[in-house]
């Protein structure tokens, strides 16, 4: 029974291992961090086109596209439309 005991010492040294990975994790959350600052520059933009009321119209124009696009693509979407709808 000595024998088996023998395997149970290097164990240890997983956990050693693992602590290496660790440093790299604070990269992941600098990673998000770039995205932030895109996403602040997106409010401004939506913002003039707002007041200028010109640039509003071809926006909608995009939304109806991509909603003609989204339930030729996806047959769920279809199924939100009816409820939607409600004339059927």
């Amino acid at each position: 029974p000595s024998e088996p005991e023998t395997p149970t010492p290097p164990t240890p040294e997983v956990p050693s291992e693992p602590e290496t990975p660790t440093p790299p994790t604070p990269e992941v959350p600098a990673e998000p961090g770039k995205p932030v600052p895109p996403a602040k520059e997106e409010p401004k933009k939506p913002s003039k086109p707002v007041e200028q009321g010109k640039v509003v119209t071809p926006v909608i124009e995009i939304n109806e596209k991509v909603k003609a696009v989204a339930p030729t693509k996806k047959p769920q979407s279809k199924k939100s439309e009816l409820p939607e709808t409600g004339g059927e």
